[in-house]
């Protein structure tokens, strides 16, 4: 197999090799040659005051490499697939030792791709506003655009779109 069919494949195999036989510092080091060594730094003020700081490099220090790892002040949170809405949540306070998150609810086992097509239909059905409307959608690309341009020209920029956030769903009530 060649990188273009590992590419297309999305082989992680074939990466994984590679990268055993580069070595963690001829990464690093080719990382850092393309900009990718550098973190995003990026810090999202929600309305709520609540600050969400979002962080992507290149490189990581180890970790549990699958997954979505989330890091906070106090702790860190680990989901060992992103893939499966079942997936268990796993709590650190010190990198080492993981703990069970109890789960508001059953999982729903699998990925639901079709849940907010559902709402939507439910929401007609139901002679209701559904979950996620045009002002959200716009919201969200405000933001991404504003992430790009601090990037692009450094500092803070403003977001001045908003929407109504939907009620949570029943489960969560």
């Amino acid at each position: 197999m060649n990188v273009h069919e590992a590419l297309v494949r999305s082989c992680d195999v074939f990466f994984y090799q590679v990268g055993q036989r580069l070595g963690v510092d001829t990464i690093a080091e080719y990382a850092h040659r393309f900009g990718l060594g550098a973190p995003t730094g990026i810090t999202l003020e929600h309305e709520s005051g609540v600050l969400t700081r979002l962080t992507a490099t290149f490189w990581v220090r180890p970790g549990k490499q699958r997954g979505l790892e989330f890091h906070g002040s106090d702790a860190s949170l680990w989901m060992p697939t992103w893939g499966e809405s079942d997936s268990r949540l796993l709590q650190t306070t010190n990198g080492e030792d993981y703990e069970a998150v109890p789960l508001l609810r059953p999982a729903y086992a699998g990925l639901d791709w079709s849940v907010a097509l559902v709402d939507l239909a439910e929401a007609i059905r139901d002679d209701r506003p559904h979950r996620m409307g045009a002002e959200h959608a716009a919201h969200v690309v405000d933001v991404l655009n504003a992430a790009d341009r601090s990037r692009r020209d450094g500092g803070a920029v403003e977001v001045d779109s908003t929407f109504d956030a939907p009620p949570p769903l029943d489960w969560a009530r």
